[in-house]
């Protein structure tokens, strides 16, 4: 969001100045096919889902095809950067889409009573068929079209073993407070309507985030918010299938929290050692051999993910394989939350500007790249570096280092002539747009402010921008975290040290040798679920790092690792601005560019960094709060993990 960024896409952020009145032109084409795939068909084998074999005795409603629209992940999602949401004025409001996702796993568009209805109607034809036609030649009965179908393979979700831990991503776990009644403060019904105050606001020095336990405490994954399904359903499927059940490795499922507030490195040791406690890490030492049923299956959604790499570089051996749900390597978004704040159901008190200020956590999603704005004129990137506390205080980044700046008032404003009923209807239509899309870098309105003030767009003392802290005590400590959190981010890049085993760089030799082309840095297997289509495209997998010899190897390698990820959601990338100048205006939001992704995070974002392999590759048509519920997807990502971790 709201995991959750799982709060990120669910964040609404409101405009200064009326833009797409007349709604979102995409909606169409963010409520994609939705069908799913079942596990009753079919599955990966030797880098490739071969479609499902039809029959008279068992029949294919939605059979496994291949997609010829999508020829390489590379060229397809570079397309949709590039053209498909080009024109996108509005983001899609990822509450709802969440919703819809939700309502689609558990009753997927009465996908239970069409297939009933299409299995009387096929065996009703069937029988009539069977009974009219002559009997064939030299049949009998084990070969003959009344033959039991073959037996359904279970899904990978039933039969996977060991330990597995599931984890949410930003602001995805419970809090609570350690004292008195022990109170919710993340996230209560009654705080989300203004019935009640929270303090999530972290203090400024080192100690107070490593003192933070004494006050506040994860207690729970954050599985659902009223309608809409994080990883309930998940874990209630998962559970179903704990203890022996005649497995070799008995299962056992571990909802893991944190608190999502506090600075990556401390979040990334607390998860190492919750790991070296589990039952299939008791007797794993740092040098030890990856043995089957030793090591957690770990699945991380959004922030989580990150999270986890950077454990993964320090321990990989505390890991049997590892699903990257929507993990941003990078999320433009929180750009939005930390100038403007954010609202928390109907309140904008609870994630102001100055509490996201001191939230360690968010600057983990800023880009490496620095890459944001674009200029209008030119079309040029405007290049920033977002770690450097210079860049923050010379564009007002944050209210709290530089007082944020008014833009001028536009001449399309209301006309002070302009007579009230046409007013109110333009107003009124901005409102009904607005709820339906989601705004997150947009500048912010109090949450108070009625929709029908034709001129509540106009430049305001907003309470979620104000900042009480000193500049003598913000300067320091931003300068202080985005050190910290470059340096995190620099650990989460490929070690070559830890590496893959000789016979996978085996491979890797000879496809490099090959003459087909590199594709960037993608590699493993490609494996798309999108409604009732699925494909997978080989990956050629990325040039081994050179400089480090195979004796110089040790025995402990990365674990398998899947990603699931969407692409058919307009998802913000940046903003379009009239200059650098105009960065530190309060309207700098106001022109957002949009690429393929979940809502929240961009589908390259979401790949793997350089010379890490994904062993599979699943493609969801879900948005950013509900991969987690996409249970074939997860299925689809676990059998890869499965395969390739050999148990």
């Amino acid at each position: 969001m709201p995991s959750p960024p799982s709060f990120l896409s669910d964040i609404t952020t409101r405009k200064r100045s009326k833009s797409n009145v007349f709604g979102n032109p995409f909606s169409k084409t963010a409520s994609q096919s939705q069908k799913t795939c079942s596990f009753g068909r079919p599955t990966i084998t030797d880098r490739e889902i071969s479609p499902p074999e039809h029959s008279l005795q068992r029949p294919s409603l939605t059979p496994l095809r291949r997609s010829s629209s999508q020829p390489s992940l590379l060229s397809y999602t570079s397309s949709l950067d590039e053209a498909r949401f080009a024109n996108v004025q509005s983001m899609t409001n990822a509450r709802i889409k969440a919703i819809k996702d939700n309502f689609r796993g558990l009753s997927p568009g009465n996908t239970i009573a069409n297939a009933a209805n299409a299995l009387s109607t096929y065996a009703n034809s069937l029988n009539s068929v069977l009974s009219s036609a002559p009997p064939l030649p030299n049949s009998d009965s084990s070969t003959s079209m009344g033959a039991a179908p073959p037996p359904v393979k279970p899904h990978p979700l039933d039969t996977v073993e060991g330990d597995i831990i599931v984890m949410g991503g930003y602001r995805g776990s419970i809090l609570r407070e350690t004292s008195g009644q022990r109170r919710r403060v993340w996230i209560p019904l009654r705080v989300g309507l203004n019935l009640r105050k929270v303090n999530l606001e972290i203090g400024l020095n080192n100690e107070d985030e490593e003192t933070m336990s004494q006050r506040i405490i994860p207690d729970g994954m954050l599985t659902n918010i009223g309608p809409v399904d994080i990883g309930r359903r998940l874990l209630r499927r998962l559970r179903s299938g704990e203890g022996a059940g005649g497995r070799k490795h008995p299962r056992s499922v571990w909802e893991y929290s944190y608190d999502w507030r506090l600075s990556p490195h401390i979040l990334s040791r607390q998860l190492i050692e919750y790991l070296e406690k589990l039952p299939s890490n008791h007797s794993n030492s740092r040098r030890q051999p990856r043995q089957p049923g030793r090591g957690a299956l770990v699945i991380a959604h959004s922030l989580g993910g990150l999270i986890v790499r950077h454990a993964i570089n320090q321990r990989p051996e505390l890991f049997s394989g590892v699903l990257f749900v929507g993990t941003p390597q990078h999320c433009v978004n929180i750009l939005g939350p930390l100038r403007n704040g954010d609202t928390v159901l109907l309140s904008s008190r609870v994630l102001t500007a100055q509490v996201n200020f001191t939230l360690r956590s968010s600057y983990v999603l800023l880009p490496e790249d620095g890459h944001c704005f674009v200029n209008k004129k030119t079309g040029g990137k405007i290049n920033m570096d977002f770690f450097d506390v210079n860049t923050w205080i010379k564009h007002a980044l944050s209210p709290c280092v530089t007082t944020v700046k008014s833009a001028p008032a536009p001449s399309s404003l209301p006309s002070m002539n302009m007579g009230i009923g046409e007013a109110v209807r333009d107003a009124v239509r901005e409102g009904a747009s607005s709820a339906t899309r989601d705004r997150t870098l947009a500048p912010q309105m109090d949450s108070t402010s009625s929709t029908l003030n034709p001129f509540s767009h106009l430049p305001s003392f907003l309470e979620e921008t104000v900042c009480t802290l000193p500049t003598s005590e913000t300067i320091p400590y931003l300068d202080r975290t985005l050190k910290a959190i470059k340096q995190f981010k620099e650990e989460l890049r490929f070690k070559p040290e830890i590496g893959y085993p000789p016979e996978k760089e085996e491979q890797n030799e000879a496809l490099e040798a090959s003459p087909v082309p590199m594709m960037n840095s993608w590699n493993g297997d490609e494996i798309t679920s999108l409604g009732s289509s699925a494909t997978v495209t080989p990956m050629l997998p990325s040039a081994t790092v050179p400089g480090v010899s195979r004796e110089e190897r040790k025995s402990v390698y990365y674990p398998p690792m899947a990603i699931i990820y969407a692409n058919n959601t307009p998802t913000v990338k940046g903003a379009r601005v009239d200059g650098i100048e105009s960065i530190p205006l309060d309207n700098v939001y106001d022109d957002l560019i949009f690429g393929a992704g979940d809502g929240v995070c961009l589908a390259k974002a979401a790949q793997l960094p350089r010379g890490y392999k994904a062993c599979a590759k699943v493609l969801s048509d879900r948005g950013h709060i509900g991969l987690l519920g996409d249970l074939d997807s997860v299925g689809k990502a676990i059998e890869g993990v499965v395969r390739e971790r050999g148990w």
